[in-house]
């Protein structure tokens, strides 16, 4: 079975990272029983899993909440999305909302919940991010936004990513009025975009928060799926079952810059 591909993107600072087994200097980890009180949704009746552990010393990671020296990704398995607050290292708080279930509904989450993760050490290493080239604009470019664009680089996207849509397509690409491309698109980010349905861009779950009656707010800043090239480990695997199989297992996660609320979806379910 396939291995798990993460990715954490450092939205304010532009910085793309990968996440990775291995010992870190600041303890990031993968799994282990949730140590937060608030994490057991009553729907559920039992907690969600913990994916992740990142130490907020790690000034690479581009994200502070006041009070907070960890942050932890939760999701229960088979849902369609999930959203809270992280109030203190021992507690969280779920936002109110709609619970969506995966294909095998209630029963599934009663019944057949595998336990907590084994816990395992995981580092961030840095990779190659150049907003002006065009492939990595059409990848990731859609996470970072067109405001971090200079004029020189809208100007080569404009003239290299039709160059590179016709060698990979073989055929010209073409604005919404369907001419061919002319003039620097927004659209054009995010165009071989590695998000299975395109970048979220979603209202912050927080009813008590601004951000929530506008879209976009929220930035995106970790993205799982996996590599059916690669084999994987137990862990992956039973991963790779649970959050859909074949090329349909991945979790996006936001973060909202102005109360801290963190939303997780599904794009398999």
């Amino acid at each position: 079975m396939p291995a798990l591909v993460t990715w954490f993107f450092d939205v304010p600072g532009v910085k793309l990272y990968s996440v990775e087994w291995g010992r870190s200097w600041h303890g990031h980890h993968f799994g282990g029983a949730p140590p937060h009180d608030g994490i057991v949704p009553r729907v559920l009746e039992r907690p969600a899993h913990l994916f992740f552990s990142f130490n907020l010393d790690d000034q690479r990671l581009g994200i502070r909440i006041p009070g907070v020296r960890w942050l932890p990704l939760y999701f229960p398995l088979r849902q369609g999305q999930f959203a809270y607050r992280v109030i203190s290292d021992s507690s969280i708080e779920i936002c109110p909302q709609r619970i969506e279930f995966g294909l095998e509904g209630k029963r599934w989450h009663l019944e057949n919940r595998p336990p907590p993760f084994a816990p395992r050490s995981v580092k961030l290493l840095q990779l190659a991010y150049d907003p002006g080239d065009p492939m990595q604009a059409m990848l990731w470019g859609d996470v970072y936004g067109v405001h971090i664009l200079s004029a020189a680089q809208k100007e080569r996207l404009t003239r290299e990513v039709p160059k590179e849509y016709r060698r990979i397509h073989g055929r010209v690409l073409r604005s919404d009025d369907g001419k061919p491309l002319k003039s620097f698109d927004p659209g054009l980010l995010g165009l071989f975009s590695a998000f299975l349905q395109g970048h979220p861009h979603s209202r912050c779950p927080n009813r008590r928060c601004a951000n929530r009656r506008v879209n976009g707010r929220m930035n995106l800043f970790l993205h799982l799926r996996f590599d059916e090239e690669q084999p994987g480990t137990d862990v992956e695997n039973l991963l790779y079952e649970e959050l859909g199989g074949g090329n349909l297992g991945e979790l996006i996660f936001e973060f909202c810059p102005r109360c801290c609320a963190i939303r997780v979806s599904s794009q398999c379910t």
